[in-house]
């Protein structure tokens, strides 16, 4: 039972920062490239604007994936669990 609800609770960080890392990036990309819009002739109904969008796509999906990173981090942080504690280290794998 403890082992479902670590695991539930790893998911819930991980699904939790992906929410929060794809809106930071993503509004972060949105901003960046509304503002080098600003400068272009004829503004965000310039050629150029597909570009932006596609960097808000990658911010966004950039930004989730750390964000599940993150998540994931955090949670084993405050578990008590360690990426590098390992039960069968040091011990030899039985030969079948």
């Amino acid at each position: 039972m403890a082992t479902a609800m670590r695991a539930s609770f790893i998911a819930v960080t991980a699904l939790v920062g992906g929410a929060l890392g794809a809106a930071v990036l993503g509004y972060a990309a949105l901003a960046l490239g509304f503002f080098a819009l600003s400068f272009a002739p004829g503004g965000i109904h310039n050629d150029w604007s597909i570009l932006a969008l596609l960097g808000v796509l990658v911010g966004v999906g950039l930004g989730g994936l750390l964000g599940m990173w993150a998540g994931v981090q955090v949670a084993k942080l405050l578990l008590g669990l360690s990426s590098r504690s390992n039960v069968c280290r040091g011990v030899p794998r039985k030969r079948q």
